[in-house]
């Protein structure tokens, strides 16, 4: 799963792999792995923001 993040205005790519799971699961997979990518950049940012699939094109090269 590819997720685009603006963290305190710079566009950040992160790329989490879920294995396949019950789908009750998978969004306590993604939230922990997302909050482990994440750490460290967390405790210190100010703004975090999704990138919007409209917006993604462009930071991705589509």
């Amino acid at each position: 799963m590819l997720i685009l993040l603006k963290i305190d205005g710079v566009q950040t790519c992160i790329v989490i792999d879920i294995s396949p799971c019950g789908t009750s699961h998978k969004r306590d997979i993604l939230i922990e792995k997302l909050h482990n990518a994440l750490e460290s950049t967390i405790a210190t940012a100010s703004k975090i923001e999704f990138v919007s699939r409209e917006q993604s094109g462009a930071l991705i090269g589509n």
